[in-house]
């Protein structure tokens, strides 16, 4: 009995750890941290989008609530070729709206706005 406690126990420790872990990041991508803020009244799905799809897993978190929300997304953006930011499956910051800017460490910032316009760059919050 005491074993099957212990071993219990162990796996309970074990389990707690692993949530602290972030997955790893997908092949060929570089990580960039975003604040965005979502003031649409419905919550949005956010996605890295190339070529041939989506991308699985380059969104952290890959959702936000209904708005007015915020939290800091980890986006792991592809090395080469083309990607695109998506909300809701609409891709809307293309690789080509960024140059080396966002690999020097920019702050980059997104906000969702209510009437369903979006704005997006570096350093655009104090």
């Amino acid at each position: 009995m005491l074993r099957s406690v212990s071993f219990g126990l162990a796996l309970a420790v074990l389990a707690a750890a692993c949530a602290l872990v972030e997955p790893p990041m997908p092949a060929n991508t570089f990580m960039v941290k975003v604040e965005v803020r979502n003031m649409r009244p419905g919550p949005v799905a956010l996605e890295v989008r190339t070529p041939t799809g989506v991308l699985p897993g380059a969104v952290q978190p890959a959702s936000l609530p209904a708005g007015p929300s915020s939290a800091i997304v980890t986006y792991h953006l592809p090395v080469d070729g083309e990607w695109s930011i998506a909300v809701n499956g609409d891709a809307f910051i293309a690789s080509a709206d960024f140059g080396p800017d966002i690999r020097q460490g920019c702050t980059l910032g997104i906000e969702l706005s209510a009437d369903g316009s979006s704005t997006h760059g570096c350093d655009v919050w104090p």
